[in-house]
Formats: structure tokens, sequence, C-alpha cells
């Protein structure tokens, strides 16, 4: 299968349409975050697509719908709000940036596994 295809089927949250429209726009955008190629393997092929899905977020339905991505930090049931984390203080550039969205911070814990100690 192709990435867009993987990509509509793991994210069916998003408009097939505009996902076929937009993501050829940004789908090269990855490599500059992660060093890895889509179809080397399946772990590295989630972590792209999550990556990808936080980049297509970001940058294309964030500007279609003229909305800023914004972390939900609370829900409620009936007649109570939702309300957003917007403070970013004290994390780092690339922790605010993915952390921005679940895609993001679902990235993040997947790369975060593949960090490990090398003792010499």
């Amino acid at each position: 299968m192709s990435l867009i295809n993987d990509f509509k089927i793991k994210f069916t949250n998003f408009d097939t349409s505009k996902v076929d429209t937009n993501l050829p726009q940004i789908i090269d955008d990855y490599k500059y975050y992660y060093g890895a190629e889509y179809g080397s393997n399946s772990g590295d092929n989630t972590i792209i697509l999550y990556l990808l899905a936080h980049l297509y977020y970001t940058y294309i339905e964030s500007l279609i719908s003229a909305e800023t991505p914004k972390i939900e930090s609370s829900r409620s049931v009936g007649k109570t709000s939702v309300s957003f984390d917007t403070s970013i203080m004290g994390k780092g550039n690339d922790d605010a940036f993915f952390s921005s969205t679940v895609y993001g911070m679902q990235y993040l814990r997947l790369i975060r596994k593949n960090i490990s100690m090398y003792y010499v």
C-alpha cells in the first residue's frame, strides 16, 4: 500500500478527499523530523504516520478551519465546558510543537521508546 492509503486507513477522522488533495503537499516534510524511510519497517511506518498526522493537522486542518490547534486539558459531560491548555512554559520547543495535537504527543511517545542509553 501507499503512504497516503495507509494514512487514510489509520486516521479515519480526516476527510479522505481533503487528505488526497492536501497530504501530498507535506508528505516529504516528515524526512526533516524523522530519518527513516516509509516502508522500511512497521515501527518506523507507525512513527511516520503519526508524525504526518500531526503535521497534516497542524498545517492543513488548522488552515482549513482557521482554528489554532489546542491541547484539550479537560472535558466535561452535560452543560460544563471544555478547557484547553494554551501554556507552553517549561516545555522544550519540540515538546511544545508536538504537544499541540494528540498525533504529535503519540509521535513523541513512540520516538522516546527508540531513545536508549549506551554504556561505554
